[in-house]
């Protein structure tokens, strides 16, 4: 094979030439490179005889001088597919097979994920959540990984909304929220709100999830036994969701630049309580500043003029 070039972070590398040992590089003995530096030029040598891609175990030491344990492994790869490209074919067949995501709910309420992928895959996440993890506005104090948390939750909600999922036990899989009235009222001594297997969620989560929901009211006589079940109506209609577009133009948090696809309707009095499902009674919030309105303490308040104070 004709002789091969490298570049690196500082210029030029191995350069074909002779060939050297197999054995662990000197160099590891005196501190010139590290364990993992020598574990990666052993494994190349393990797998393509060095003599094959002719260069020598000092040539190797030398670019380990230069690079961390990340880089090296990159030039060391060229050099593998270079040569013996189906051993990086056989490696990503294996990252493939061995992807995976689970879920768990734990003894304090929360819930956690936890998952491996190939590059591609890993590289198809990180560009989605990427795309939608941006700070929001001065305001956000969110850390990287809250909001990289938070652009997963987005792009699973949008993906419920558009109806575009295939059924799941006979219906569109949905967020399935089960709340007594008296939560959704703030009563005192109501009973937390359910969300199924994930868990138990407080009376204010409620509230806030069934600002823009599709309601269904059910009567019952204890715990079990149903005396009516009332037809299912969402509380904010698509011609309404479309007007709120067109005036509010996104989140009307202080600013927030949050798109109207980000947002979610949120009644300024509760319906629960009472407040109209109009437009006068509506507003867009990222689900960030829904929070905040609902579980934050803060409070909206609409001039005549259509700008917002958030106290």
């Amino acid at each position: 094979m004709r002789p091969v070039s490298w570049r690196g972070q500082r210029g030029r590398l191995a350069r074909p030439r002779a060939a050297g040992p197999a054995g662990h590089p000197a160099a590891l003995g005196d501190g010139r490179i590290t364990a993992q530096h020598a574990a990666g030029i052993v494994g190349l040598a393990r797998e393509i005889p060095l003599a094959n891609v002719q260069a020598t175990e000092a040539e190797f030491v030398t670019a380990a001088q230069h690079l961390d344990g990340g880089q090296l492994a990159r030039y060391l790869d060229t050099i593998r597919h270079a040569y013996q490209p189906e051993l990086i074919v056989d490696r990503e067949t294996a990252q493939r097979t061995h992807r995976e995501l689970t879920i768990a709910s734990t003894l304090d309420g929360m819930v956690y994920l936890r998952a491996s992928a190939h590059p591609e895959g890993g590289a198809i996440v990180d560009a989605a959540l990427s795309a939608l993890a941006g700070k929001t506005g001065a305001d956000d104090l969110r850390s990287r990984g809250q909001r990289r948390w938070d652009a997963l939750e987005q792009l699973c909600r949008g993906y419920l909304d558009s109806g575009t999922l295939p059924d799941h036990g006979g219906i569109r899989p949905h967020l399935a929220l089960t709340a007594d009235l008296p939560a959704l009222l703030g009563h005192p001594g109501a009973r937390m709100a359910d969300l199924g297997y994930p868990g138990q969620i407080s009376g204010a989560a409620a509230r806030r999830i069934a600002c823009d929901a599709a309601i269904s009211r059910i009567i019952t006589d204890g715990p079990s036994a149903v005396l009516d079940a009332g037809r299912t109506t969402r509380t904010v209609t698509p011609a309404q969701r479309r007007a709120l577009t067109v005036r509010d133009h996104g989140c009307v948090f202080p600013d927030c630049q949050a798109a109207p696809d980000q947002c979610e309707a949120h009644h300024l009095i509760h319906w629960a309580n009472g407040g109209p499902s109009d437009l006068a009674n509506l507003a867009l919030l990222c689900a960030f500043h829904h929070w905040l309105v609902h579980e934050g303490g803060w409070t909206l308040t609409r001039h005549h003029d259509g700008s917002w104070t958030a106290t």
